[in-house]
């Protein structure tokens, strides 16, 4: 009987891992993960860069990484997926979703409170705007200076490259008067205010906010808050011309520790190109907090800072081909980083750089412009032209332990109700039942309490109606 046991148990396991991959498998067309390669390459080799690592993420069709080029060129070191860099203001958009859920978990707190009223930040140059608020840091719309235009700053940081710089310190030392005209500014003082109000809002540190909300859950164990943070890794090697002899001089052998800490909140983390793209489709696909703030995040102001022409709460909108893209550029010494992604698509593209003077932007565009050639060139097979309907997907993975994704498509704004039910059509557990845009949405079930078996999901928006059948699988 025990052998008996033993075999059923080995058998369903078998099945299940079957199942599992089949679900789980990479969809990608080798067409088009082909042309990726290429443009990457062709693209690094035109603007005569250093290194690149590029990710593409679509919440149904999987993942594509690619590299090309070199971390260290003297040594012919080439460039690999799982070699970190730094982000630089593609941090923001971590801080901004740390701020947005700490005040959409709060009873009293939203994104238009008063600072001075709230939290004790007393600087000279800070209180002359006294309608300074949560909303106006992370929409870079406080007229604040940045600290690091200030004269001293470049100066200040490289004389003690091994220094830990405090926002006290930074605050103290670096910060003159606002503006005078009222405008969207990148100033880093925002995010570090920012970070200052994590801080004390919550009474621990902001990397530890981080991975507690943020990576861990996710598994993005490869994003580091830099000096709060041990990073774990391999670091591509930094290249910057420092000395102004139009020579790039590779940083890797001098302590980043000064840079690093003046860039904290503003531009401090240091990632892989995967978990940056990961990241950006966990984030734009609300799954880190409600719709609500979902949908101010997203609510941009026009700017007119090529590539970017809106910017929202720590997200920049890009627009190509008249699709409007969401997410961040950056750069920090030795680096440069773009982040897109596509909400209609539910896909991310990702370019992580080596050198500073490197074209990311123009790289993850060049991708991006890839991408859409190749989805019309099969669209335009297709028998007759279609567009965008409701559609339910198959979940995946399925069978699933413990949680699995439900996708839908929603081809206009809509009335949505996505519930789970038992195998007698009785309700489990509702997961959406909210009005939503059109566009692909991605919700997660987590049954880690619910017993083995099938169960049911049914997506309910507009006239449309479909339920779908998945299996839980201790």
């Amino acid at each position: 009987m025990k052998n008996l046991r033993n075999y059923l148990f080995c058998l369903s396991f078998l099945i299940f891992s079957f199942l599992y991959n089949a679900y789980t498998q990479n969809n990608f067309d080798p067409i088009l993960i082909n042309r990726l390669q290429q443009e990457l390459d062709l693209s690094l080799k035109n603007y005569n860069d250093v290194g690149a690592s590029a990710a593409v993420i679509s919440a149904r069709k999987g993942t594509w990484l690619g590299t090309s080029g070199y971390s260290n060129p003297v040594t012919k070191d080439t460039i690999t997926s799982e070699m970190l860099f730094g982000i630089g203001g593609i941090t923001e958009s971590y801080t901004a979703a740390m701020m947005i859920k700490l005040l959409a978990e709060g009873t009293n707190n939203n994104l238009y409170d008063t600072i001075q009223y709230n939290w004790i930040l007393d600087y000279p140059n800070l209180w002359t705007n006294s309608l300074l608020t949560i909303h106006s840091l992370i929409h870079h719309s406080s007229s604040l200076f940045d600290y690091t235009e200030h004269p001293l700053f470049k100066q200040s940081c490289y004389s003690d490259s091994s220094r830990v710089w405090t926002p006290h310190e930074i605050l103290t030392n670096f910060l003159n008067p606002p503006y005078s005209t009222w405008a969207i500014r990148f100033s880093d003082t925002d995010f570090l205010l920012a970070g200052m109000i994590i801080e004390q809002e919550t009474g621990t540190s902001v990397s530890h906010e981080l991975h507690n909300d943020f990576l861990d859950p996710y598994n993005l164990n490869h994003t580091f808050l830099e000096v709060e943070d041990t990073v774990v890794g391999d670091l591509a090697h930094p290249w910057m011309d420092i000395d102004g002899d139009m020579i790039l001089d590779d940083l890797y052998p001098m302590p980043r520790t000064s840079r690093y800490s003046m860039a904290w909140t503003s531009g401090g983390i240091i990632a892989t190109a995967e978990d940056v793209a990961n990241w950006a489709g966990y984030l734009y696909r609300g799954e880190y907090f409600s719709h609500q703030y979902l949908i101010q995040m997203v609510s941009f102001t026009p700017v007119n800072f090529p590539p970017i022409n809106g910017y929202g709460l720590g997200t920049c909108r890009f627009t190509i081909e008249g699709r409007n893209f969401w997410g961040y550029i950056g750069k920090i010494d030795g680096f440069s980083s773009a982040m897109y992604y596509l909400p209609t698509d539910s896909i991310s593209f990702v370019v992580l750089m080596n050198s500073y003077t490197g074209h990311a932007s123009q790289i993850v565009e060049n991708l991006i412009q890839v991408y859409l050639n190749f989805i019309t060139s099969v669209d335009q097979k297709k028998c007759g032209s279609e567009k965008i309907n409701f559609q339910l997907h198959p979940n995946y993975p399925n069978p699933f332990n413990p949680s699995t994704t439900i996708a839908f498509d929603l081809p206009k704004a809509s009335q949505v109700t996505l519930k789970i039910l038992n195998v007698l059509a009785e309700e489990v557990e509702t997961l959406v039942s909210d009005f939503l845009f059109s566009g692909s949405y991605e919700y997660q079930w987590d049954a880690g309490n619910m017993a083995s078996g099938v169960y049911l999901y049914k997506l309910e928006a507009e006239e449309y109606v479909e339920i779908r059948k998945m299996i839980l699988m201790r």
